[in-house]
């Protein structure tokens, strides 16, 4: 856990990471949320709801509804480059794998305010991460497909 020192609102943002995950279900991978445990008020998360598919959403006590609920397939035992985006503007939050966009979803708020009690975190109560991560990067914008494709491409010229 990466504890925030300041108070941080978010309204379109990317974020972009890494990961070799084992197949396991119920397993989170990316969260920056506003509160701790059972008392989480909203979160953004990357979690694995069942084995070899990844979930990028907006969820919480304070979250009427979760938003976003974008699912994609991914690879188990095998690097992959992830990206999440959220454009408070056309209200669209889209999910990338290896550069490429995969799904999106349109009219949700995915926006969050967190406060100096937020925290970023790779489990949020859902169970530990299984697997690594790897080069985790956060934008306060979203990224245009182009970007998403150039630092993946970028990533692998290394």
């Amino acid at each position: 856990d990466i504890p925030l020192s300041s108070s941080l609102s978010v309204s379109s943002y990317s974020i972009v990471l890494w990961m070799n995950s084992q197949a396991v279900s119920r397993r989170g991978v990316f969260y920056l949320t506003e509160g701790e445990g059972g008392s989480v008020s909203e979160m953004v998360r990357l979690f694995i709801p069942t084995s070899n598919f990844m979930e990028f959403d907006k969820a919480g006590s304070s979250v009427p509804t979760e938003q976003g609920n974008i699912v994609i397939p991914f690879n188990s035992n095998t690097w992959e480059n992830i990206a999440a985006t959220f454009d408070v503007t056309s209200l669209t939050g889209k999910i990338y794998r290896n550069g490429v966009f995969q799904s999106q979803a349109t009219s949700v708020d995915m926006s969050i305010s967190i406060s100096s009690s937020g925290k970023i975190s790779w489990d949020a109560g859902g169970g530990d991460f299984q697997g690594q991560i790897d080069e985790v990067m956060i934008f306060n914008k979203a990224l245009t497909d182009a970007q998403v494709k150039s630092l993946y491409q970028l990533d692998l010229s290394k």
